[in-house]
């Protein structure tokens, strides 16, 4: 299949007002998803102001822009809403943004917080409401969203065809948790996938249903790659086989996965061993082929983010480095093996760069479906500008 030879990149930071408030700070992150119409929604962190800003394009070709957050709304002193955030549609194209929120619970004599938490917080809509603000959990810290040297992905969300809202995520012991709404998404219910996950590092998670309304999570275990989905009402969980992870590396290269069901709820995962770019697909319920290579060598960062389309090919956006450049890169596979990489955006020495690696591929609908890509970018003085390709 060929690769895209050309890429296109628009700036949305200014409808966003994205800022960053120091080149120290990792907690930056963007989420994007199409609407029906193929209209973006970028979802971003505003570090400057500790809030999460919504932007939209509408269909006269402007930008809308929304706060997504309120403290007094979500009960309580917040010190950050947002250090972790991920969104999805309806079909009408109304977000839902799942948004981990520092709330400080506990205030010494000086009035002086001394106890933060981590809360899980759904925002429905753009309109910041008593009603449109829902807690997924409030029981106790989220693990690891934080810890400055993490950039993985601690939450996940997906929406099912039949309204509900499906969520993975991290709690305070270091749990996969799993959470899902009712069909009005007023309320979620959660529960425990696997527990102890203390070694998980970033703990990058994705998150997919398949028409049957199951979930299926990818998930990164210890020091290995792992994939749970739900069959009936027993989560099973297997570790994948994948090539041994080569001694020396950073922790970062292995808390990367993505996620994409096929049509019959089998799943496809890539994620990063080193210096390569890996991706294993699911032949029957929990049941692996070989893992196949979609791109390797010297200077692999991965992070990758993955989409499928409707026919079944796979689109797959990743960072890797060459000497004194940083390039951001897309590859995709149809129904045979992977195809030759293309550079989609390149950052050329000196500081600033793609210092927050959370980006997102999306795919336009319609009968030749062509991918965008969200991602962030931060200049040798700090300021983050987010891109759309």
């Amino acid at each position: 299949m060929r690769a895209l030879s050309r890429w296109l990149t628009v700036i949305v930071a200014m409808a966003l007002g994205y800022q960053h408030a120091g080149a120290s700070s990792t907690q930056e992150w963007v989420d994007f998803v199409l609407d029906s119409s193929n209209r973006p929604r970028i979802v971003a962190y505003d570090n400057l102001n500790a809030y999460a800003r919504l932007a939209a394009l509408s269909a006269s070709a402007t930008w809308n822009c929304w706060q997504l957050s309120d403290a007094p709304l979500m009960g309580g002193d917040l010190s950050y809403v947002g250090l972790d955030g991920v969104a999805v549609v309806d079909a009408g194209g109304t977000p839902y943004t799942a948004l981990v929120v520092q709330k400080r619970l506990t205030l010494n004599a000086c009035g002086v917080s001394f106890v933060d938490r981590l809360q899980l917080w759904l925002q429905k809509g753009t309109a910041v409401t008593a009603s449109s603000q829902v807690c997924i959990d409030s029981t106790g810290d989220l693990f690891g969203c934080v810890q400055a040297s993490q950039q993985g992905r601690h939450v996940a969300m997906t929406r099912a065809s039949d309204g509900r809202v499906h969520v993975a995520y991290l709690d305070g012991s270091a749990a996969l948790r799993y959470a899902v709404s009712n069909t009005t998404v007023t309320s979620f219910a959660s529960e425990t996938v696997a527990a102890g996950q203390a070694t998980l590092g970033g703990g990058d998670i994705s998150i997919a249903v398949d028409g049957q309304g199951a979930p299926h999570i990818a998930f990164v275990q210890s020091s290995q790659h792992a994939y749970a989905r739900r069959i009936g009402n027993t989560w099973q969980v297997v570790v994948l086989s994948v090539p041994a992870y080569p001694s020396g590396y950073s922790g970062r290269r292995l808390t990367n996965i993505s996620l994409k069901l096929d049509a019959s709820g089998l799943g496809t995962m890539a994620f990063t061993v080193g210096d390569t770019l890996w991706s294993i697909r699911e032949t029957s319920a929990m049941v692996f082929a070989t893992a196949e290579v979609a791109d390797g060598g010297i200077g692999m960062e991965g992070y990758p983010s993955l989409a499928r389309a409707t026919n079944g090919a796979l689109h797959l956006s990743y960072f890797r480095t060459a000497p004194g450049v940083e390039n951001l890169c897309y590859v995709q596979r149809g129904s045979g093996a992977w195809g030759t990489p293309a550079i989609v955006s390149s950052h050329t020495g000196g500081a600033g760069g793609f210092v927050h690696k959370r980006h997102v591929i999306a795919l336009t609908s319609g009968p030749t479906p062509l991918p965008r890509i969200a991602y962030p970018t931060t200049g040798s003085g700090g300021g983050t500008s987010i891109w759309l390709a």
